[in-house]
């Protein structure tokens, strides 16, 4: 697929080239930090002792009409503003509606997979996870159906300007990546409930030393998203079949992360109205603005309850879900302004992780399959 390109009256904007679509799955963690300005935002005080009770359950997890393996993580909620702590040694089990069962394995501290061999997403099924921890505590999420239909992105970016407040409290110019997206809505026979993620990729490569042998320096691969607390969505309960255009679903500041091939991944979720629902309350509670008369957002309800305790509060969702991903990358010579190498022999202030890029949050050594050089 070809990212077509955008006219903009800024003279700094520009566009780029092709766009792979491929059935990924993006591993999300704008839930967990919802989650935590949520639960802050409250009248209600809710306790998060967590030497008598553990602090709640939160789950985050998918099912998709592509291949497994199919992943889902659970963690507790450790105490306000506090970062949760991810749940070992659950058994977890994904459900059909054909009495069909496959149990997830566990991959790394609190995150499990299913391998999708026995239960395989498809488009029209219909599908639920159980969830036991020690101490026979179970947990179970409502059936939820995979859709039928889904729609077609042609995304694409443009670099320009925009202004932002600075520490010194005074406007300034600052130069952004903008992504948008074309959506082609098909007339489909049920209502279509489409939600955009966005989460970015670059390399980031380490200061080289001179050595006698030419050893090519050390690198790594750096995920981050850009605007975590924005959750676009779209349903066609408020507009017919057609072309969605100029959809804007992210903002990116131009940094050193521009310094080599810089990835944008768009991932296009196809989901059910009750995952709709949650979202929305999802982005009322976090990005509510007002005064203190203002009422205050409830706690949000995911679909995951305790088969033993109604009064044992679950956080997140297992969502169901057609999922389609746009990618595109940008280069250096795509910026309107110069980069410099935040680790070269002439940068003015090396950058911290100039020696360890495993300091950089969400990083790795491992490529992704869709790298090219």
């Amino acid at each position: 697929m070809e990212i077509p390109r955008k006219t903009v009256n800024d003279s700094k904007s520009q566009s780029h080239g092709p766009a792979l679509r491929l059935n990924v799955r993006m591993a999300s963690i704008s839930l967990l930090l919802f989650m935590g300005l949520i639960l802050g935002s409250c009248i209600e005080q809710i306790d998060f002792d967590t030497d008598r009770r553990g602090g709640f359950l939160v789950v985050d997890g998918r099912i998709h009409d592509g291949p497994g393996p199919y992943t889902l993580e659970l963690s507790r909620t450790t105490g306000e503003g506090s970062p949760t702590r991810p749940v070992s040694g659950a058994v977890v089990s994904l459900n059909d509606g054909l009495g069909n069962r496959e149990f997830y394995t566990e991959t790394a501290e609190g995150v499990y997979q299913a391998p999708g061999i026995e239960v395989q997403g498809r488009r029209g099924g219909t599908y639920y996870i159980e969830i036991e921890i020690g101490g026979g505590i179970e947990y179970r999420s409502e059936p939820g159906t995979i859709p039928i239909y889904t729609a077609t992105d042609s995304v694409y970016f443009e670099t320009t300007t925009i202004e932002e407040l600075s520490e010194a409290g005074i406007l300034v110019d600052v130069e952004v990546v903008k992504v948008y997206a074309d959506t082609e809505i098909p007339d489909a026979d049920s209502t279509l409930y489409l939600r955009w993620d966005v989460h970015e990729l670059y390399k980031y490569t380490e200061y080289d030393i001179p050595d006698p042998f030419n050893t090519p320096p050390p690198y790594c691969y750096v995920t981050q998203y850009p605007n975590p607390q924005k959750i676009t969505q779209f349903s066609t309960e408020e507009s017919e079949a057609g072309l969605l255009r100029g959809n804007e679903l992210s903002t990116t500041r131009i940094d050193f992360s521009f310094y080599q091939r810089h990835y944008f991944n768009v991932v296009l979720s196809s989901t059910t109205k009750r995952a709709a629902e949650y979202w929305r309350q999802v982005d009322e509670a976090v990005n509510r603005s007002g005064t203190i008369f203002d009422v205050p957002p409830a706690t949000v309800a995911g679909n995951i309850y305790s088969l033993n305790n109604t009064q044992d509060r679950v956080l997140g969702f297992f969502e169901t879900a057609i999922i389609d991903t746009s990618r595109f990358f940008t280069l250096r010579s795509d910026m309107p302004i110069f980069i410099g190498d935040p680790c070269g022999s002439f940068a003015r202030n090396r950058h911290y992780a100039c020696s360890n890029c495993l300091e950089l949050p969400n990083s790795t050594k491992e490529e992704p399959d869709y790298w090219l050089e």
